[in-house]
């Protein structure tokens, strides 16, 4: 069954912004979606960026920035304002020592809080 278990944690959402893409609104709503789960946004960082970075998906700099403030802010949690690979997701848990989260994992968490019949469950699971 897929369950993260989220509770009451702290997390600092980041997303990158290019010309094609409103990350107010969509940060905003990854605010309310974490809400759903426990999750107190501390912080936001948006990146301005052309292109995604493959391995990292920010940039070297700004997630040092994010450590820091991860650190200062005593953040749990790095909740990325999009879906990313394993390999992302491991490098970015290398560089700001945050555990990451993507937004397809934070849905998939509120829909395995919600369901209650088993075929609920076992579609979530799926």
């Amino acid at each position: 069954m897929f369950e993260t278990k989220i509770e009451n944690t702290k997390a600092i959402l980041a997303s990158v912004s290019n010309d094609s893409f409103d990350n107010v609104y969509s940060m905003d709503e990854l605010e309310n979606l974490a809400g759903s789960v426990n999750i107190d946004v501390v912080a936001r960082v948006i990146q301005n960026k052309d292109k995604i970075d493959k391995a990292l998906y920010l940039g070297k700099g700004k997630l040092e920035e994010i450590k820091i403030l991860g650190e200062d802010l005593e953040a749990d949690y790095i909740v990325i304002d999009d879906e990313i690979t394993a390999v992302q997701m491991r490098n970015i848990e290398n560089a700001t020592n945050l555990t990451v989260l993507d937004r397809t994992t934070i849905i998939l968490d509120i829909f395995a809080n919600n369901a209650t019949s088993k075929e609920g469950k076992i579609q979530v699971e799926l």
